[in-house]
């Protein structure tokens, strides 16, 4: 799931993506695009 914060004080937003794999639950958070921070996901989860 992609979700796009709300801003923070410093009005920062990020999208945050989150996914399991059935054991554990994983957070990957950054000001990037959406596109972005999918591909970089992808990355860790076909690289393990």
């Amino acid at each position: 799931m992609v979700v796009w914060a709300d801003p923070d004080p410093t009005g920062t937003r990020t999208h945050n993506l989150y996914w399991s794999d059935g054991a554990f639950n994983y957070a990957l958070i950054a000001e990037r695009s959406a596109e972005e921070i999918l591909t970089l996901g992808r990355s860790l989860v076909c690289a393990a």
